[in-house]
């Protein structure tokens, strides 16, 4: 079945600006909750994701190839991604940043510095695992050390110097817990809620999770401890609750995932956040954001599939569409060509349900044809986006190329010398508003550009 492509292209004083839309991949993020700056908006293209995180307003996801995508709120630039990342390792999110470590173990931190939470200290390397909150950023080092900057109003930066031999750190809105290699937590900063008070006696500790004012640990027979604040039972664990393998926290609420793949919820539900979705199963990790819960799918999902039909003819008229597949992802009405067969004027329109194309309905027969000809019904994939318009200008000795996108898709810009050989210039763009702009330095020999379609 023919996918529909369509490009756009633009010349300007000898320079060459192409764009063009390409099918790609489908995501494998599920979120809810509260989406007032899309955060549950999670984008229709993104897949390939090993890992989560999310803030109070985005969240972040890591893919497969190093790179990252961020969705949601974007008030302090936190999804303003750097151009040059594309070898992480691990990712964290605080409530308006970005935390990155790059294979080389090095810390890469965008969004608020209001608090020099993005300022990361010279020299950091090592780094294995990060968290964020508030206004400061945690880091794990390889040899078990932790290094944490930022806001310290109430010595949440004030890292414990007896603490070593760490293997992972949660951070809520201003206190941090940190898990020891023997099982044991350590937690310093606000305590008002007695959230950095570690139990009596906790031990036996595989995983911790800190939310705003409220603390989690995961034991190693899968049940779960949590205390501080409690004024949404975000600390009244469910009493049945066994064979737990991750956990995290929000504001008012934790998550749980257990080892079967299915996910349990508790605590403030003012946005729906602890709705955990129906039949939700084959999820691998978990994420709690302010009031918004986001967790990934076992697997990637199969790629949309257009659907397809064979005509029948009678006396040169197409008199009906036998549908053969429905085809699956469609999100919209999908446009049907009827093309061939020596004849003229067949129209057809198709219903939809599901996501599935449930009719082809015969409008005009029209005439002449003496073969049968073919149907070809919209991908799913073309009405995932509108192909990108391309404007572009001479700009301080810089070309200023300007792509109007379909926001919450993924794109790569490429360039060439000659039409023939395209190489990707910086990393995918996650398009987070409608407008992506791209500055390329004006040489003497003419480029080429285009916007592609990233997976």
């Amino acid at each position: 079945m023919a996918t529909f492509f369509r490009i756009a292209r633009l010349w300007i004083a000898g320079l060459a600006l192409w764009a063009a839309w390409l099918p790609a991949r489908g995501g494998t993020v599920i979120a809810w909750g509260s989406n007032q700056y899309n955060q549950t908006n999670v984008p229709i293209r993104l897949s390939l994701v090993t890992a989560i995180a999310a803030g109070a307003y985005h969240n972040v996801a890591l893919r497969s190839d190093g790179t990252v995508s961020v969705w949601g709120w974007n008030g302090y630039g936190q999804g303003n991604i750097p151009a040059d990342l594309h070898d992480v390792k691990a990712i964290g999110a605080g409530w308006n940043t970005v935390v990155a470590v790059r294979q080389n173990g090095t810390v890469v931190t965008w969004g608020n510095t209001n608090y020099d939470q993005t300022v990361v200290p010279p020299g950091l390397t090592g780094v294995a695992h990060v968290a964020a909150g508030y206004g400061h950023t945690v880091a794990v080092r390889d040899d078990g050390s932790v290094v944490a900057w930022g806001y310290n109003q109430f010595g949440q930066t004030n890292v414990p110097v007896d603490l070593t031999n760490a293997v992972a750190v949660a951070s809520g809105d201003s206190h941090v817990i940190a898990l020891r290699r023997d099982g044991t937590v350590t937690a310093w900063g606000f305590n008002f809620f007695g959230q950095a008070t570690v139990p009596p006696g906790l031990t036996g500790i595989m995983g911790v999770a800190a939310g705003a004012y409220h603390s989690a640990a995961l034991k190693a027979d899968g049940t779960v401890v949590a205390w501080g604040d409690n004024d949404s039972g975000q600390t009244n664990v469910p009493p049945d609750l066994t064979g737990v393998v991750a956990i995290s926290a929000g504001r008012h609420h934790t998550v749980a995932l257990k080892a079967d793949g299915t996910v349990v919820a508790w605590g403030g539900n003012e946005s729906g956040e602890t709705l955990v979705p129906s039949q939700l199963s084959g999820i691998t990790a978990i994420a709690a954001g302010f009031s918004h819960t986001i967790v990934l799918n076992k697997i990637d999902p199969p790629q949309p599939r257009a659907a397809t039909g064979v005509p029948l003819l009678a006396n040169g008229q197409v008199i009906a569409i036998i549908l053969t597949d429905g085809g699956t992802g469609y999100t919209g009405i999908p446009t049907v060509e009827i093309v061939g067969g020596s004849g003229t004027g067949a129209t057809a329109t198709a219903t939809i349900a599901n996501g599935k194309v449930t009719s082809l309905t015969i409008q005009n027969s029209g005439s002449g044809y003496l073969s049968i000809p073919e149907i070809l019904v919209q991908s799913p994939d073309d009405q995932a986006s509108v192909p990108p318009i391309a404007t572009a200008k001479r700009e301080n000795g810089q070309l200023q190329l300007q792509f109007t996108v379909t926001i919450g898709l993924r794109y790569q810009l490429e360039a060439t010398t000659d039409l023939h050989t395209w190489s990707p210039v910086g990393n995918p763009i996650n398009a987070t508003t409608s407008e992506v702009d791209q500055a390329q330095e004006i040489g003497s020999a003419a480029v080429y550009y285009r916007l592609v379609d990233a997976p």
